[in-house]
Protein backbone atom coordinates (compact mmCIF):
# COMPACT_ATOMS: atom_id res chain seq x y z
CA UNK A 1 0.00 0.00 0.00
CA UNK A 2 2.83 2.48 0.96
CA UNK A 3 4.33 1.72 -2.21
CA UNK A 4 1.22 2.36 -4.75
CA UNK A 5 1.13 6.30 -2.42
CA UNK A 6 4.81 6.59 -3.54
CA UNK A 7 4.55 5.62 -7.11
CA UNK A 8 1.14 7.91 -7.23
CA UNK A 9 3.35 10.43 -5.55
CA UNK A 10 6.40 10.43 -7.97
CA UNK A 11 4.01 10.47 -10.69
CA UNK A 12 2.16 13.82 -10.03
CA UNK A 13 6.02 15.52 -9.92
CA UNK A 14 5.78 16.11 -13.25
CA UNK A 15 2.66 18.22 -13.14
CA UNK A 16 3.55 20.19 -10.38
CA UNK A 17 6.26 21.56 -11.38
CA UNK A 18 5.09 22.44 -14.34
CA UNK A 19 1.84 24.34 -12.90
CA UNK A 20 3.63 27.79 -13.47
CA UNK A 21 4.09 27.64 -16.98
CA UNK A 22 0.52 25.76 -17.29
CA UNK A 23 -1.20 28.00 -15.66
CA UNK A 24 0.06 31.19 -17.64
CA UNK A 25 -2.43 32.84 -19.55
CA UNK A 26 -1.35 32.60 -23.52
CA UNK A 27 -1.18 36.37 -24.62
CA UNK A 28 -2.79 36.84 -28.47
CA UNK A 29 -0.19 38.53 -30.05
CA UNK A 30 -3.13 40.54 -32.35
CA UNK A 31 -5.07 41.31 -28.86
CA UNK A 32 -3.74 44.76 -27.10
CA UNK A 33 -3.87 43.84 -23.52
CA UNK A 34 -3.14 47.85 -22.98
CA UNK A 35 -4.56 50.93 -24.37
CA UNK A 36 -3.08 54.70 -25.26
CA UNK A 37 -4.67 58.07 -25.35
CA UNK A 38 -5.28 58.00 -29.15
CA UNK A 39 -7.30 54.79 -29.31
CA UNK A 40 -9.56 55.71 -26.01
CA UNK A 41 -10.31 59.12 -27.09
CA UNK A 42 -12.09 58.64 -29.80
CA UNK A 43 -14.34 55.67 -28.11
CA UNK A 44 -15.13 58.68 -25.29
CA UNK A 45 -16.33 61.18 -28.10
CA UNK A 46 -18.37 58.23 -29.74
CA UNK A 47 -20.29 57.78 -26.97
CA UNK A 48 -20.51 61.77 -25.99
CA UNK A 49 -22.18 61.91 -29.51
CA UNK A 50 -24.52 58.75 -28.57
CA UNK A 51 -25.37 60.03 -25.04
CA UNK A 52 -26.80 63.03 -26.81
CA UNK A 53 -29.03 60.72 -29.07
CA UNK A 54 -30.25 58.39 -26.28
CA UNK A 55 -31.50 61.20 -23.61
CA UNK A 56 -32.83 63.24 -26.82
CA UNK A 57 -34.94 59.99 -28.28
CA UNK A 58 -35.84 59.54 -24.42
CA UNK A 59 -37.00 63.05 -24.28
CA UNK A 60 -39.03 63.88 -27.05
CA UNK A 61 -41.09 60.78 -26.46
CA UNK A 62 -41.12 60.89 -22.59
CA UNK A 63 -42.30 65.11 -22.97
CA UNK A 64 -44.85 63.47 -25.32
CA UNK A 65 -43.66 65.86 -28.18
CA UNK A 66 -43.92 62.54 -30.20
CA UNK A 67 -45.78 59.31 -30.11
CA UNK A 68 -45.78 56.31 -32.24
CA UNK A 69 -48.76 54.33 -34.13
CA UNK A 70 -49.32 50.78 -33.03
CA UNK A 71 -49.91 49.29 -29.38
CA UNK A 72 -48.26 46.35 -27.22
CA UNK A 73 -48.13 45.27 -24.03
CA UNK A 74 -44.35 44.14 -24.11
CA UNK A 75 -41.35 45.76 -25.99
CA UNK A 76 -38.80 47.88 -25.43
CA UNK A 77 -40.06 51.19 -26.63
CA UNK A 78 -42.54 52.40 -23.84
CA UNK A 79 -44.03 54.84 -26.15
CA UNK A 80 -45.64 51.77 -28.28
CA UNK A 81 -46.09 49.78 -24.56
CA UNK A 82 -49.12 51.90 -23.26
CA UNK A 83 -46.49 54.47 -21.78
CA UNK A 84 -44.95 51.77 -19.27
CA UNK A 85 -41.68 52.94 -18.53
CA UNK A 86 -41.19 51.07 -15.72
CA UNK A 87 -41.39 47.92 -17.54
CA UNK A 88 -39.34 48.98 -20.47
CA UNK A 89 -35.89 46.83 -20.98
CA UNK A 90 -33.90 49.32 -22.58
CA UNK A 91 -32.56 52.92 -20.10
CA UNK A 92 -29.40 53.23 -21.71
CA UNK A 93 -28.67 56.90 -20.54
CA UNK A 94 -27.83 55.71 -16.66
CA UNK A 95 -25.04 53.30 -18.34
CA UNK A 96 -24.12 55.32 -20.90
CA UNK A 97 -22.72 57.28 -18.19
CA UNK A 98 -20.90 55.83 -15.81
CA UNK A 99 -19.89 52.35 -18.09
CA UNK A 100 -19.13 53.42 -22.01
CA UNK A 101 -17.90 57.09 -21.03
CA UNK A 102 -17.07 57.38 -17.12
CA UNK A 103 -15.41 54.06 -16.63
CA UNK A 104 -13.26 55.40 -20.30
CA UNK A 105 -12.85 58.76 -19.09
CA UNK A 106 -11.25 57.83 -16.20
CA UNK A 107 -8.65 55.31 -18.16
CA UNK A 108 -7.95 58.03 -20.76
CA UNK A 109 -7.09 60.50 -17.92
CA UNK A 110 -5.28 58.19 -16.59
CA UNK A 111 -3.15 57.32 -19.43
CA UNK A 112 -2.60 60.98 -20.91
CA UNK A 113 -1.57 62.33 -17.51
CA UNK A 114 1.25 59.26 -17.27
CA UNK A 115 2.23 60.58 -20.95
CA UNK A 116 2.14 64.62 -19.81
CA UNK A 117 -0.22 64.65 -22.89
CA UNK A 118 -2.67 67.49 -21.23
CA UNK A 119 -4.58 68.12 -24.43
CA UNK A 120 -6.00 64.97 -24.00
CA UNK A 121 -7.15 65.35 -20.24
CA UNK A 122 -8.71 68.94 -21.22
CA UNK A 123 -11.35 66.84 -23.52
CA UNK A 124 -11.67 63.99 -21.79
CA UNK A 125 -12.53 66.35 -18.49
CA UNK A 126 -14.87 68.93 -20.74
CA UNK A 127 -16.78 65.74 -22.00
CA UNK A 128 -17.54 64.19 -18.39
CA UNK A 129 -18.65 67.92 -17.48
CA UNK A 130 -21.17 67.39 -19.93
CA UNK A 131 -22.55 63.95 -19.23
CA UNK A 132 -22.85 64.37 -15.44
CA UNK A 133 -25.15 67.48 -16.51
CA UNK A 134 -27.13 65.21 -18.90
CA UNK A 135 -27.53 62.80 -16.08
CA UNK A 136 -28.16 64.39 -13.42
CA UNK A 137 -30.69 66.74 -14.87
CA UNK A 138 -32.46 62.86 -16.00
CA UNK A 139 -32.57 61.55 -12.79
CA UNK A 140 -31.71 63.84 -9.90
CA UNK A 141 -29.26 62.40 -7.32
CA UNK A 142 -26.87 60.35 -8.55
CA UNK A 143 -23.53 58.47 -7.25
CA UNK A 144 -19.99 61.44 -8.27
CA UNK A 145 -17.65 61.76 -5.25
CA UNK A 146 -17.55 58.29 -4.50
CA UNK A 147 -18.57 56.34 -7.75
CA UNK A 148 -16.09 53.29 -8.79
CA UNK A 149 -14.54 53.64 -5.02
CA UNK A 150 -16.82 50.60 -4.48
CA UNK A 151 -20.00 48.50 -5.75
CA UNK A 152 -22.27 50.43 -3.79
CA UNK A 153 -21.21 54.39 -3.73
CA UNK A 154 -23.46 56.71 -2.07
CA UNK A 155 -25.55 59.14 -3.60
CA UNK A 156 -24.64 62.91 -4.22
CA UNK A 157 -27.79 65.21 -3.81
CA UNK A 158 -28.29 67.29 -6.83
CA UNK A 159 -27.23 70.20 -4.98
CA UNK A 160 -23.79 68.87 -4.27
CA UNK A 161 -23.39 67.85 -8.25
CA UNK A 162 -24.21 71.32 -9.32
CA UNK A 163 -22.01 73.03 -6.92
CA UNK A 164 -18.94 70.02 -8.28
CA UNK A 165 -19.92 71.63 -12.32
CA UNK A 166 -19.63 75.11 -11.42
CA UNK A 167 -16.04 74.35 -9.83
CA UNK A 168 -15.51 72.26 -12.41
CA UNK A 169 -16.59 74.41 -15.58
CA UNK A 170 -14.41 77.42 -14.03
CA UNK A 171 -11.18 75.25 -13.87
CA UNK A 172 -11.67 74.12 -17.17
CA UNK A 173 -12.23 77.16 -18.87
CA UNK A 174 -9.08 78.57 -16.68
CA UNK A 175 -6.98 75.54 -18.14
CA UNK A 176 -8.06 76.41 -21.65
CA UNK A 177 -6.61 79.43 -21.07
CA UNK A 178 -3.10 78.28 -19.89
CA UNK A 179 -0.19 77.86 -22.54
CA UNK A 180 1.38 75.22 -20.20
CA UNK A 181 -1.40 72.99 -20.51
CA UNK A 182 -2.74 73.69 -24.31
CA UNK A 183 0.78 74.03 -25.86
CA UNK A 184 3.26 72.09 -23.58
CA UNK A 185 5.58 70.38 -25.36
CA UNK A 186 4.80 66.47 -24.48
CA UNK A 187 0.85 67.33 -26.19
CA UNK A 188 0.33 64.57 -28.59
CA UNK A 189 -1.48 65.48 -31.84
CA UNK A 190 -5.03 65.14 -31.63
CA UNK A 191 -6.84 65.19 -35.54
CA UNK A 192 -10.15 63.68 -36.76
CA UNK A 193 -9.14 60.56 -36.16
CA UNK A 194 -9.24 60.85 -32.64
CA UNK A 195 -11.64 63.33 -32.17
CA UNK A 196 -14.54 63.88 -35.00
CA UNK A 197 -16.20 66.62 -33.09
CA UNK A 198 -13.24 69.04 -33.40
CA UNK A 199 -10.19 67.83 -34.40
CA UNK A 200 -8.57 67.85 -31.49
CA UNK A 201 -9.03 72.27 -31.58
CA UNK A 202 -8.77 73.13 -28.01
CA UNK A 203 -10.46 76.34 -28.79
CA UNK A 204 -13.50 75.05 -29.84
CA UNK A 205 -13.44 72.97 -26.85
CA UNK A 206 -13.60 75.79 -24.59
CA UNK A 207 -15.94 77.38 -26.53
CA UNK A 208 -17.97 73.90 -26.24
CA UNK A 209 -17.06 74.65 -21.73
CA UNK A 210 -18.46 78.29 -21.85
CA UNK A 211 -21.36 76.66 -23.30
CA UNK A 212 -21.85 74.38 -20.92
CA UNK A 213 -21.36 76.67 -18.05
CA UNK A 214 -24.04 78.77 -19.88
CA UNK A 215 -26.51 75.92 -19.69
CA UNK A 216 -25.17 75.12 -15.98
CA UNK A 217 -26.22 78.80 -15.18
CA UNK A 218 -29.34 78.59 -16.87
CA UNK A 219 -30.40 76.16 -14.66
CA UNK A 220 -31.09 78.67 -11.38
CA UNK A 221 -33.75 80.06 -13.43
CA UNK A 222 -36.65 80.12 -12.66
CA UNK A 223 -37.13 79.21 -9.29
CA UNK A 224 -33.77 79.21 -7.65
CA UNK A 225 -31.71 82.85 -8.60
CA UNK A 226 -33.36 85.12 -10.72
CA UNK A 227 -31.01 88.19 -9.64
CA UNK A 228 -29.84 90.74 -12.05
CA UNK A 229 -26.24 89.20 -10.96
CA UNK A 230 -27.18 85.87 -12.16
CA UNK A 231 -29.01 86.81 -15.35
CA UNK A 232 -26.15 88.54 -16.08
CA UNK A 233 -23.99 85.63 -15.55
CA UNK A 234 -25.82 83.63 -17.67
CA UNK A 235 -25.53 85.99 -20.53
CA UNK A 236 -21.65 86.37 -20.07
CA UNK A 237 -21.27 82.92 -20.84
CA UNK A 238 -23.35 82.75 -23.54
CA UNK A 239 -21.13 85.55 -24.95
CA UNK A 240 -17.87 84.33 -24.36
CA UNK A 241 -18.98 80.78 -25.81
CA UNK A 242 -20.14 82.49 -28.97
CA UNK A 243 -17.41 84.59 -29.48
CA UNK A 244 -15.06 84.16 -32.54
CA UNK A 245 -14.08 80.72 -32.95
CA UNK A 246 -17.67 78.92 -31.87
CA UNK A 247 -18.62 75.50 -33.80
CA UNK A 248 -21.46 73.60 -33.31
CA UNK A 249 -20.52 70.38 -31.81
CA UNK A 250 -21.61 68.24 -34.34
CA UNK A 251 -20.18 64.40 -34.51
CA UNK A 252 -18.45 63.75 -37.81
CA UNK A 253 -20.14 60.18 -39.19
CA UNK A 254 -18.08 59.21 -42.09
CA UNK A 255 -21.14 56.90 -43.32
CA UNK A 256 -21.44 53.85 -44.23
CA UNK A 257 -22.53 50.78 -42.75
CA UNK A 258 -23.95 50.52 -38.85
CA UNK A 259 -22.94 52.82 -36.62
CA UNK A 260 -20.81 55.28 -39.24
CA UNK A 261 -24.31 56.32 -39.51
CA UNK A 262 -26.30 59.28 -36.94
CA UNK A 263 -28.68 57.12 -35.24
CA UNK A 264 -31.13 59.67 -36.45
CA UNK A 265 -30.66 59.28 -39.94
CA UNK A 266 -33.00 56.77 -41.81
CA UNK A 267 -30.52 54.00 -41.70
CA UNK A 268 -31.47 54.02 -38.16
CA UNK A 269 -28.70 52.15 -36.42
CA UNK A 270 -28.88 50.40 -32.84
CA UNK A 271 -25.45 51.20 -30.97
CA UNK A 272 -24.18 47.72 -29.35
CA UNK A 273 -26.75 46.08 -29.78
CA UNK A 274 -29.13 45.53 -26.79
CA UNK A 275 -28.26 48.38 -24.88
CA UNK A 276 -29.72 50.79 -27.12
CA UNK A 277 -32.34 51.89 -29.43
CA UNK A 278 -33.29 53.13 -32.87
CA UNK A 279 -35.21 56.01 -33.79
CA UNK A 280 -39.02 55.59 -34.46
CA UNK A 281 -39.62 58.63 -36.56
CA UNK A 282 -40.30 56.46 -39.60
CA UNK A 283 -43.82 56.03 -37.74
CA UNK A 284 -43.51 59.03 -35.51
CA UNK A 285 -46.80 61.15 -34.49
CA UNK A 286 -45.82 64.83 -33.59
CA UNK A 287 -48.28 65.87 -31.06
CA UNK A 288 -50.79 68.95 -31.02
CA UNK A 289 -48.41 69.94 -27.81
CA UNK A 290 -45.15 69.88 -29.91
CA UNK A 291 -46.52 71.47 -33.20
CA UNK A 292 -48.42 74.41 -32.22
CA UNK A 293 -47.23 75.17 -28.35
CA UNK A 294 -43.74 74.13 -28.80
CA UNK A 295 -43.07 75.36 -32.53
CA UNK A 296 -46.07 78.07 -32.45
CA UNK A 297 -47.85 76.34 -35.88
CA UNK A 298 -50.49 78.87 -37.50
CA UNK A 299 -54.16 77.35 -37.38
CA UNK A 300 -55.36 77.04 -40.87
CA UNK A 301 -57.90 79.62 -40.70
CA UNK A 302 -55.37 82.23 -39.15
CA UNK A 303 -54.07 85.05 -41.23
CA UNK A 304 -50.84 84.22 -43.02
CA UNK A 305 -51.25 80.59 -42.92
CA UNK A 306 -51.71 80.08 -46.35
CA UNK A 307 -50.92 83.22 -47.42
CA UNK A 308 -48.44 82.52 -51.23
CA UNK A 309 -46.08 85.63 -50.02
CA UNK A 310 -45.64 84.02 -46.36
CA UNK A 311 -42.57 81.94 -46.20
CA UNK A 312 -42.90 80.98 -42.33
CA UNK A 313 -45.80 78.44 -41.39
CA UNK A 314 -44.69 78.76 -37.78
CA UNK A 315 -43.15 81.12 -35.17
CA UNK A 316 -40.19 78.35 -35.25
CA UNK A 317 -38.50 77.95 -38.00
CA UNK A 318 -36.97 74.91 -36.91
CA UNK A 319 -40.54 73.25 -38.13
CA UNK A 320 -39.47 73.83 -42.18
CA UNK A 321 -36.19 71.57 -41.42
CA UNK A 322 -37.80 68.96 -39.49
CA UNK A 323 -41.44 68.09 -40.81
CA UNK A 324 -43.08 68.20 -44.38
CA UNK A 325 -46.57 69.24 -45.19
CA UNK A 326 -48.17 66.15 -46.30
CA UNK A 327 -51.32 65.23 -48.32
CA UNK A 328 -54.13 64.44 -46.24
CA UNK A 329 -57.21 62.15 -46.25
CA UNK A 330 -59.90 61.37 -48.51
CA UNK A 331 -61.88 64.49 -48.33
CA UNK A 332 -59.18 66.71 -47.36
CA UNK A 333 -56.56 66.67 -49.97
CA UNK A 334 -55.06 69.83 -48.90
CA UNK A 335 -51.10 70.44 -47.97
CA UNK A 336 -50.86 70.77 -44.36
CA UNK A 337 -48.46 70.20 -41.63
CA UNK A 338 -50.07 67.20 -39.60
CA UNK A 339 -50.41 66.22 -35.94
CA UNK A 340 -52.01 63.89 -33.75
Amino acid sequence: MNKLKYLLLVALLPLCFGCEDFLDINKDPDSSTSSVPEQMLPVVVFYAAQQNYDHAEYGVYLSQCLTTGGRSQTGAYAYKSGWDFPSMNRHPQWRRHFFDLGANINELIKLAEAEQSLNYVLIARSIRLASTLITTDAFGEMPRSEMYQSVSPKYDSQEEIYEWMMTEADELIGLYDNPEWTQKETNKKIDVKQDRIFAGDLVKWKHYTQAIKARLLLRKLPNWDKTTASCDAIIAAVDAALSAGWEEPRYNYPGGSGEMNCPWGSTRPIINGWESRSNLLNEAIPSQYFMKDMLGLYDDKEAGFNDQKSVWKAEDPRLLAMMAMRTGPEGDGAKKYRYL
